[in-house]
């Protein structure tokens, strides 16, 4: 029974933290836009790293409360990725998809190989991809197969849903 009760005040928690409120009237989660802008500032003010990588994409993309401003999220992730940290990999990684989004293909490349290089793996399966694109089959193979070797999840399910195309 603990075990259910903690549980269940884990599920409330990211609810509350991704901006959904139980409605005691309702008996359903709903989204409070508000609380979510608050309770992400206050991470942001706490040092999680998500919290700011969330806001800078909703910076780039722009939502209800944020008007995008594409210039001011990359020149942000182009300054996080920039920093020594850790988390500096997933600030290279969301300036690799901002790149990828704006045209700048070689930036984005660069970007994603630095992930990996740095031993980030997701991105392998978007740099594979980019070079689908491009027309290079077989080093999109060899990157998909190195991503399902390494367990990249998104290479493992295309993998799994593509069989044929696999050894």
């Amino acid at each position: 029974a603990r075990s259910g009760i903690a549980d269940a005040l884990q599920m409330l928690s990211r609810m509350y933290y991704i901006g959904e409120a139980y409605d005691e009237k309702t008996g359903k989660f709903v989204m409070d836009r508000k609380l979510s802008r608050e309770l992400t500032a206050q991470a942001i003010e706490k040092g999680s790293i998500l919290a700011k990588l969330k806001h800078n994409r909703n910076l780039f993309f722009g939502t209800a409360e944020i008007e995008a401003d594409k210039t001011a999220a990359i020149a942000e992730a182009e300054r996080e990725s920039s920093a020594i940290f850790s988390e500096s990999i997933l600030w290279t990684e969301q300036l690799g998809c901002f790149y990828e989004i704006e045209g700048e293909r070689e930036k984005a490349i660069k970007a994603y190989e630095k992930c990996i290089i740095n031993g980030y793996y997701a991105p392998i399966y978007d740099l594979a991809l980019m070079y689908l694109e491009d027309g290079d089959e077989g080093y999109y193979k060899t990157l998909m197969n190195t991503g399902m070797h390494l367990g990249v999840a998104d290479c493992r399910i295309l993998g799994m849903e593509n069989e044929y195309r696999w050894e």
